[in-house]
């Protein structure tokens, strides 16, 4: 089963506000600025998701309209 999650990119007009992934184990992210995001949990509509990653990731709290576009990423395991 697809594993579903994900990612925003918070825009104030003037900045980008990205994270710097410190070190997990196994972290192919290490290093890198990436959006907030992460996996959806059962149950939870994307822009639930995005909200709530928002939020523990931020402190920030989102609208309840997200704007945005979804895409379908695929991988093998």
């Amino acid at each position: 089963m697809p594993q579903l999650a994900t990612i925003c990119y918070i825009d104030n007009g003037k900045e980008l506000l990205m994270l710097h992934r410190n070190k997990k184990p196994n972290d192919v992210h290490e290093g890198k600025w990436i959006g907030v995001g992460g996996k959806l949990e059962r149950g939870e509509t994307p822009q639930e998701c995005a909200a709530r990653e928002i939020l523990e990731e931020t402190g920030l709290k989102a609208k309840p309209v997200l704007k945005g576009s979804y895409h379908l990423f695929l991988s093998s395991p």
